[in-house]
């Protein structure tokens, strides 16, 4: 489903938001009861990008689960004659089956059969909706949903810490042009400089191994004018073995936390080479790569709608 590709990426586009946690609260309080995106696509970079928050990122996504369990039940008490169409058509992995066994559940051991929710391949909102439309008593059912939603977060033993060691790095790629001197002409003042910064991680045949470049793109340019300075291209590539990072991690960790471990060589290059090509050496600012791989994914998810709308 298109829609649902472009939802998902939608929802992990907020990790780069100002507002990030409000969304996650959000996205966590929806998705217990019709949201069919797992809290999980914003959870990841945000922990990623700041892990000394990740217990409070955890707390936060399970006050609001508890809180749109409450919100499911009410859909399923007053309004499930109503919805329950759209609930069976529109929502991935919401079916009469699935809600018939349900409801045959609810009918045996009442709404403490949430407590075992959490260990059902049944989504945790056909419970939540299903207790309100087959009037399960109120009390016994958020007491059930909290215990379900907070026990095993609580109980859980503490995740293993990704580990990564870089063996090799290297320049795969290098180009310097003095358009300036070609040219025989000068410039006064500050250039205006223009950076764009790419990344791309491959898997290697050796399990565990994966190559991880960034991509540099530099144009000086004189001041208040068209013409260029210099110009700089660099790809910069590390060879990493990651190990104890989730399987819907992965992909976030490559290009987050490898390039953050690549910069710091990658700006020493751009500072000697641009010496050496007989500029000023060039000092890069810090890149906020969380930032920078949100608008990767923005990018590719529109290059996609663009050439499904071509076609």
């Amino acid at each position: 489903m298109r829609w649902l590709r472009a939802l998902y990426e939608w929802t992990m586009d907020k990790a780069a938001h100002p507002h990030a946690v409000w969304w996650l609260a959000f996205f966590c309080f929806i998705e217990s009861s019709f949201f069919p995106i797992p809290p999980d696509a914003l959870l990841a970079p945000l922990c990623m990008g700041n892990r000394s928050k990740a217990w409070w990122f955890g707390f936060v996504c399970t006050a609001a689960s508890i809180a749109g369990a409450l919100l499911g039940y009410v859909i399923g008490w007053g309004f499930w004659e109503a919805t329950s169409g759209f609930f069976f058509a529109y929502i991935p992995g919401f079916s009469e089956e699935k809600f018939a066994t349900v409801e045959a559940w609810y009918a045996e051991y009442g709404a403490w059969i949430l407590f075992a929710a959490a260990f059902t391949p049944i989504p945790f909102k056909i419970f939540t909706i299903g207790g309100g439309a087959l009037s399960q008593a109120l009390l016994p059912f958020l007491l059930a949903a909290t215990v379900a939603l907070g026990a095993p977060a609580a109980q859980a033993e503490p995740p293993k810490q990704p580990k990564m060691q870089v063996l090799g790095q290297f320049i795969r790629d290098l180009s310097f042009e003095n358009i300036a001197a070609q040219k025989g002409t000068t410039s006064e003042g500050q250039p205006e400089i223009g950076v764009q910064v790419g990344l791309d991680a491959r898997k290697r045949k050796t399990e565990g191994q994966f190559d991880v470049t960034i991509k540099l793109k530099v144009e000086a340019k004189a001041k208040g004018s068209e013409n260029v300075i210099f110009g700089m291209e660099v790809d910069y590539s590390g060879i990493f073995a990651i190990s104890d990072v989730p399987e819907n991690q992965l992909h976030p960790y490559l290009l987050i936390e490898c390039p953050r471990m690549l910069f710091p060589f990658l700006r020493r290059v751009v500072h000697d080479v641009t010496r050496d090509g007989g500029f000023p050496p060039l000092n890069l600012e810090q890149i906020d790569f969380v930032s920078l791989y949100r608008n990767q994914l923005t990018q590719r998810a529109q290059a996609e709608a663009a050439k499904a709308t071509t076609n």
